[in-house]
């Protein structure tokens, strides 16, 4: 299993897949710019370090107050100097069904007083544009809150109404400590529970971390200033959000979170890229088959060959592209708007297309000499995938050379294997006016019978055939014209 350590710069707070990253500031300052989405986020200077299944991610920067603009909305510099000098009354007026907006932190049995820690974006507190992360709550309507527990706040909030009077007090001296747990909070994501029930990783029985040889790095990198995410299923890719050539992106098995790493440069970023692409390919294949052995009720004993994250494109006309977990069994490609993991969300998916009808059709790759991808250029596949409605044609993504050919392979043999488990395929058909039934066999060709007759083992009079290799051309028209040239 890889290992591997770098400082690179992490955004916190702005990154998601529904956002368009369109630029990159200079280094020398800390906010990162949001294009589709309006919300800013904020670079922060961090450590990373690969061990085994897990990547640590250490901030270096959170000592340093410059580092935490776009926090909460508001810099140290931003709150009113009266503000930090003097009570306030602020009256806050709840929406049906929503709250005040707020968390907070303190208490009697923390000697310290009720503190807001943090004020959600667009919620009742938010729109007063009054209230502060740092502001000391000390009565609610009228209550006394500067000796209450954490729990006696939290009921006196909560008991307050649709009208809330709050008598707050700014301290600014702690306003540092709740930026940094902000950050924090918003670093990186954890898994409920195991893959399909495992509560392990996946990691090699050869490739396991030596627990004993060298527990001070892992102790150094459990640090109050460092999160670690669990790599499997993760989607790695690059210039999916963020634009910029020397950044990679790491996705949430559940698409609800990313992290953006920003490098030195862009040679330094392919580095990490492919090793996490490495470790990630380890873990994919333990995963894979765990699945199968505790998969087989519901896929109906079908065996999955492959699975991982493909770039759908979803407007022909555009380059607009979303994830998608895929899956290629012994008869299927099945598509999932994130990873499946439970044995329900694989009975569940998005869409599934049956191998036998599936017709890989052509590649493009544009890169280098060298290999690597310039900007803008991407690596797709083009697939043919028969469904009720007729034809779909399905554009896929992918980060590297290595990840589409093994695609391509997986689903060329795939839709072979298919064809022989099968070995003919028939479907009513009209030919010259004539209800007909058209047979393939996938070793003696084309069978057209006529439909009328019971005979012949259900088939009608023959009305000719022709073997594969007599095949010049065929087309059709994505509907229900197929046109062959014999």
């Amino acid at each position: 299993m890889s290992e591997k350590v770098g400082n690179v710069e992490v955004l916190i707070g702005g990154a998601s897949e529904s956002s368009d990253i369109t630029g990159i500031n200079n280094s020398n300052t800390t906010n990162g710019s949001i294009g589709s989405s309006g919300s800013a986020g904020t670079w922060h200077k961090a450590k990373l370090t690969l061990q085994g299944d897990l990547l640590f991610i250490t901030l270096t920067d959170l000592d340093d107050p410059n580092s935490f603009g776009g926090i909460d909305g508001d810099k140290p510099d931003n709150v009113p100097e009266p503000v930090a000098s003097q009570k306030r009354t602020v009256q806050i007026v709840k929406s049906d069904n929503s709250g005040l907006g707020i968390s907070i932190k303190g208490g009697r049995e923390n000697k310290m007083p009720i503190l807001i820690s943090k004020i959600f974006k667009g919620m009742a507190a938010d729109q007063t544009e009054k209230l502060y992360v740092g502001d000391a709550i000390l009565s609610v309507n009228g209550e006394d809150l500067r000796e209450a527990s954490h729990d006696e706040a939290v009921r006196a909030l909560k008991r307050a109404g649709k009208v809330v009077k709050l008598e707050v007090k700014y301290l600014r001296e702690v306003t540092p400590y709740f930026r940094k747990a902000t950050v924090l909070a918003d670093l990186g994501w954890e898994l409920q529970t195991g893959f399909l029930g495992a509560q392990s990783g996946f990691l090699p029985q050869n490739g396991e971390i030596d627990n004993t040889s060298d527990k001070s790095e892992v102790l150094l990198t459990n640090g109050p200033d460092t999160r670690s995410i669990t790599l499997l299923f993760c989607h790695l890719t690059r210039q999916f959000v963020c634009k910029e050539p020397n950044t990679i992106e790491l996705h949430s098995p559940d698409r609800l979170h990313s992290l953006i790493f920003k490098c030195s440069s862009e040679v330094e970023a392919m580095s990490w890229f492919n090793t996490l692409h490495t470790t990630l390919s380890i873990l994919t294949d333990g995963a894979l088959n765990h699945a199968n052995k505790v998969l087989g009720d519901v896929l109906d004993l079908a065996k999955i060959h492959h699975v991982g994250w493909l770039m759908l494109k979803i407007d022909q006309g555009k380059q607009e592209w979303e994830p998608q977990f895929c899956a290629v069994t012994d008869h299927d490609m099945i598509l999932f708007q994130d990873v499946p993991w439970t044995k329900e969300a694989w009975g569940n998916p998005l869409v599934f297309y049956p191998l036998l009808a599936t017709s890989y059709c052509s590649r493009v790759v544009n890169s280098s000499a060298k290999g690597s991808l310039k900007k803008d250029e991407v690596i797709t596949m083009t697939l043919r995938c028969g469904t009720q409605e007729g034809v779909a044609m399905c554009v896929f993504r992918h980060d590297t050379q290595r990840d589409l050919a093994m695609w391509v392979r997986v689903l060329v043999q795939g839709a072979h294997d298919a064809v022989l488990r099968q070995q003919e395929v028939a479907c009513y058909c009209e030919w010259r006016g004539m209800e007909s039934k058209l047979l393939l066999h996938h070793e003696e060709g084309f069978y057209l019978y006529a439909a009328s007759s019971t005979a012949n083992n259900g088939l009608g009079r023959l009305l000719w055939s022709q073997p594969f290799h007599k095949l010049k051309m065929s087309s059709d028209d994505g509907s229900r014209l197929l046109m062959a040239q014999v």
